[in-house]
This record gives structure tokens, C-alpha cells and sequence, in this order.
């Protein structure tokens, strides 16, 4: 046998391309396993979402009864409150909505009252009553109670 420098170098090349196919298939085998157990996850995330989706819901959930004095009506973008329905509790008390605009001053009102008559109120910006239009128990409607902020 020859110990020419060629052969050397051969074999060093051999063995170089042989511990790299095994870097390779070693890479290989791991992306694999990590692709399984990523689509192993998704399959439980979509089977679970069907799961969740499929359940039946109780038959009272759609009439579930919620008790307050007062809700409000937040805006999300402005973190300021808009509106609120609410029930006044005094005697001859009315249950409304109140509208206000982005300076917090109440703008709109409509109020049922105990004794059946409803009003509907449009304010200025400076709180002065522009408009009321009102129906008593019977549907007569009411005169105006104001015009203008006169």
C-alpha cells in the first residue's frame, strides 16, 4: 500500500463527509420530532376548540337574570362612561337612560315614571333642557315642558 499524501487526505475527507450526514440526519430527526409534537399541539388545540363549541349550553343561559340599581355604559377607547340606566328609588321615582358626551355632561334622558308617563329630554352642552316630550300613562301626550332653554 501506498502511504501517499493523497490517500491521507482521502480518507480524511471521507470521514469528514461521513460526521457530517450524521450532524445532518441528527438535525433532521430533531425537526421532525419538534414538527410532530407542534402538530400533535395544534390537533389537540382544534379538537378541544370543536369540544368546547360543541357542548350544549344550560337551557337558561340566554335568560339569566342580572339585578342592579345601575349600569353604565363605558367606552373602551376613551375609558370614560357614556351612558348609565338606572332606577331613581324616591317616591313617584322613575327608571332611565342618560346619555353623556365626551365631557362627561348629560346630553339625552329618557324616563319612564311610576306613574306610567314617559319623558324624553335633549340638554345643551351648558345643561340647559332644549327639549322634553312626554306621553302620560293614557298615551296623551304631555305639553312641552321647554323649548330653546327658554
Amino acid at each position: 500500500m501506498s502511504t501517499s499524501p493523497t490517500a491521507s487526505h482521502d480518507d480524511r475527507t471521507e470521514l469528514e463527509l461521513l460526521l457530517r450526514i450524521d450532524r445532518l440526519e441528527s438535525a433532521h430527526r430533531r425537526t421532525r420530532r419538534m414538527l410532530a409534537l407542534a402538530g400533535g399541539a395544534l390537533l389537540v388545540a382544534v379538537s378541544a376548540s370543536f369540544v368546547q363549541s360543541s357542548t350544549k349550553t344550560p337551557p337558561d343561559a340566554e335568560f339569566r337574570i342580572v339585578r342592579a340599581a345601575k349600569y353604565s355604559l363605558w367606552d373602551p377607547r376613551t375609558e370614560k362612561v357614556r351612558g348609565e340606566f338606572s332606577y331613581q328609588t324616591m317616591e313617584g321615582g322613575w327608571a332611565g337612560i342618560t346619555l353623556w358626551d365626551l365631557e362627561g355632561r348629560p346630553r339625552a334622558e329618557f324616563k319612564l315614571w311610576e306613574d306610567g308617563s314617559a319623558h324624553l329630554s335633549m340638554i345643551s352642552e351648558d345643561r340647559r333642557l332644549l327639549q322634553r316630550i312626554g306621553v302620560d300613562a293614557n298615551g296623551a301626550v304631555l305639553p312641552e315642558l321647554r323649548r330653546n332653554g327658554e
